[in-house]
């Protein structure tokens, strides 16, 4: 650690040994960053004047991101009007250099000192006077290379009419600076404000922070080890280390407060995770740090052991999973299953989620390569039957570990890893601003928003509140849980936590809706499958024709409607969630049921179409890998492609124990499958996405339904052309799910 800010109030600081020559200015006497500081950027980084290196996607983006000068002054040097062939946009009261990326006050040209690097502040005009111009300033008027331009005081900006006005204190936010209200702001137009708060329910502290206890330092939140909980509330910290599971051996977990089912214990956060007692059965387990031994478990449709994020909606009472590279779902709560489950967005690599319950709003770090990282609005319903509208809120690349909301003013909160900031940006993507800079920002992991202030966790796991309104670091606080002379300990999350927190814009009504209620718009969401006519989801359609589709992630069947002109539709049918690793599925149309080979579970499904929440499980010993089914429904025959044991077995539906090998050998990965009943015939294709060192190419073969008159469908067509009909064979090949192999 080194030592910094000896003569100032509250010094010396202490600070790491990193922080030194990073090119922040930690500290106030900047000792941190000396001049003897040397620092190399690389190629691909953008060489801001004041040494800071920038990607160079940050070049031209509109924002200023290189900080300041040890002068003081702004460096602009990334939004230089040369390189990006745009004018310098300056705060009040300041004027650009006429050839370098500088803004300098009115009331430094014509001083005698020099403060643009090209010097045009002190140029040949300064001893001109025009006294006629200078008459119409009001407060004070200056000489630049283009004419004498009017000033005004400080907390003053010049207007249209060249007369000064007090500059609106409630939008700082607008200008990129911090605010000066945590939630409601009204200024008076004479240089004062007023902070208002819009729960009614909060009070004022120091007459600018919205708070539940105007007595309590730092907001209530909870702090989770993989062994501990602590709650810092009312100035003080409780450690509970009995849980209600290990953490560890669970998937994901999430800390809720007032879950509908712990009334009784709602003071302190619920602890929930996802559990797989046996490849059957998913559960998300909830129970008290308060009163370990009370747990409640409720039982999931789908597959949850890929699961990695999971959060609560309290105010609609709904689950929202994602497995964080590949969807978002949101479920219904009852009060022993999680039911009524709807794909809401696809997604990239998520690096995190947070849910505004009262705008209903999902936002998402997107890490993904195609975005190069974005920040994502995920808009839960903003229409019946069209939920997942996604809004992009970042135009440059951004690497965000962390993000945090303040649902009161609709600003969002992300880590900018590239540039050691922490962002803020309102939930349209407008008004950036910088809310905490310096190096520290680079070592956030986790980040939460409550009572206008950011709650920190570090990489080294100390934990920090930084009062956004004063971002200063030497008023941050630490609340980092105690070590007693031991290693740190492992920060898994922290969740604030306030009572009826989400009541105030939405009151406690409910929707009325028999799927997902999203209380924000007071709309219903049904589950995938089926449509929303009002509050009410559709019940099944006649149709004749279906298109099926199985899905590995989320997990998952869907049945569509194939229209005449080959559009699909929904048919009211819900999807089905019920199988845990669909890999291959069959029709039986004599009685309308689904056949699902389920990977995970080396199981058959077996799913009745008018019956979408009920299916039996058959066990299929022997068969290991299966990727192609096909049914003969007049036979009862079932058959299966094996690709662990590169064979084709049939077995009789009604007793699967009893299986025939009939193909084997000479081919690579048996994987699609069809049945042609009226000729008697199998066709199938074989293939492997990797080397085949055997030497076997991709092929599609046929044969006789007992295995026999085995032929490349290439050798078949020469041999037998007449044998089955070019339209027909379109048609078999047209039904191989999931890939084509080769056009012949």
């Amino acid at each position: 650690m080194r030592e910094c800010d000896a003569q100032e109030e509250g010094g010396p600081k202490c600070y790491p040994e990193q922080w030194y020559c990073d090119g922040y200015p930690d500290c106030h006497d900047k000792s941190d960053e000396p001049p003897t500081c040397q620092r190399a950027c690389l190629e691909s980084e953008f060489v801001c004047k004041s040494g800071k290196c920038l990607p160079r996607a940050y070049l031209c983006d509109g924002q200023n991101d290189c900080g300041r000068l040890p002068s003081g002054l702004r460096d602009l040097s990334d939004e230089d009007p040369a390189i990006c062939k745009t004018s310098l946009k300056c705060d009040q009261n300041e004027y650009p250099c006429a050839k370098t990326p500088q803004c300098v006050p009115l009331s430094k040209f014509c001083d005698g000192k020099v403060d643009c690097g090209d010097g045009s502040d002190e140029h040949t005009m300064c001893h001109v006077e025009d006294p006629k111009t200078a008459e119409q300033c009001e407060y004070g008027a200056a000489m630049t290379i283009d004419g004498v331009k009017c000033f005004c005081a400080n907390g003053k900006f010049v207007n249209s009419a060249s007369r000064c006005e007090w500059v609106n204190r409630c939008e700082r936010g607008k200008m990129g600076l911090s605010p000066v209200c945590s939630q409601g702001c009204e200024d008076y137009k004479n240089g004062t404000f007023r902070c208002s708060c819009f729960d009614s329910r909060l009070k004022l502290m120091n007459g600018t922070h919205c708070v539940a206890d105007e007595k309590a330092a730092h907001p209530s939140f909870a702090i989770l080890t993989p062994k501990e909980m602590y709650i810092v509330q009312k100035n003080s910290m409780t450690n509970f280390s009995s849980m209600p599971r290990p953490l560890g051996k669970t998937g994901a977990f999430v800390i809720v407060h007032e879950h509908p089912d712990f009334a009784a214990e709602s003071k302190i956060p619920v602890l929930c995770v996802t559990e797989s007692p046996s490849p059957n059965s998913s559960l998300v387990t909830c129970g008290t740090v308060s009163s370990p031994s009370i747990v409640k478990s409720y039982a999931v449709d789908f597959d949850l052991p890929a699961v990695r994020i999971m959060r609560f909606d309290v105010l609609g009472g709904n689950w929202i999973f994602s497995d964080g590279q590949f969807y978002v779902v949101l479920c219904k709560h009852e009060k022993k299953r999680i039911v009524n489950c709807a794909t809401i967005s696809s997604v990239g690599t998520m690096k995190d989620l947070v849910y505004d319950a009262v705008n209903g709003q999902l936002f998402v770090a997107d890490g993904d390569m195609f975005h190069q990282g974005a920040i994502w609005r995920i808009d839960v319903a903003t229409a019946p039957g069209a939920p997942g509208v996604r809004h992009r809120l970042t135009t440059q690349s951004t690497d965000t570990p962390a993000i945090a909301i303040d649902p009161f003013t609709e600003f969002l909160y992300y880590v900018d890893s590239a540039s050691n900031v922490v962002r803020a940006i309102s939930y349209n993507g407008t008004d950036p601003r910088i809310a905490v800079g310096g190096q520290i920002a680079n070592q956030i992991k986790f980040m939460d928003f409550a009572d206008g202030k950011l709650i920190l966790v570090l990489k080294d796991e100390r934990i920090f509140v930084v009062d956004t309104l004063n971002p200063d670091w030497k008023n941050w606080q630490e609340l980092t849980p105690p070590t007693n002379g031991g290693a740190p300990k492992s920060i898994l999350a922290v969740q604030h936590f306030q009572t009826g927190e989400h009541l105030w814009k939405r009151g406690k009504s409910k929707c009325k809706c028999d799927g997902i209620c999203v209380s924000s718009s007071r709309s219903c969401l049904c589950r995938d499958g089926l449509a929303a006519k009002g509050s009410k989801c559709l019940e099944p359609l006649s149709n004749d024709k279906f298109l099926v589709l199985a899905q590995l992630r989320p997990s998952r069947v869907q049945i569509l409607g194939l229209q005449e002109d080959g559009n699909a539709q929904s048919v009211g049918i819900p999807a089905i969630l019920g199988a845990r690793r669909p890999s291959a599925l069959t029709f039986d149309p004599k009685q309308r049921r689904l056949l699902i080979f389920d990977r995970q579970r080396h199981s058959l499904m077996v799913q009745r179409l008018a019956e979408p929440d009920n299916f039996t499980l058959h066990g299929l010993a022997g068969v290991v890998n299966c990727e192609g089914m096909a049914y003969d429904h007049t036979a009862d025959n079932l058959y299966m492609t094996d690709q662990a044991r590169r064979l084709i077995v049939v077995a009789r539906l009604a007793n699967l124990n009893v299986q025939r090998i009939i193909v084997s050998g000479n081919m690579s990965n048996p994987r699609a499958i069809v049945v042609h009943v009226e000729k008697s015939y199998l066709f199938w294709g074989s293939w492997n996405e990797h080397e085949n060192r055997e030497g076997w190419p991709a092929m599609i073969e046929r044969a006789k339904l007992d295995g026999s008159q085995r032929k490349d469908l290439k050798d078949a067509i020469k041999a037998e052309w007449d044998a089955i009909t070019e339209t027909e064979l379109t048609m078999l090949v047209a039904r191989m799910p999931n890939r084509v192999i080769k056009v012949i």
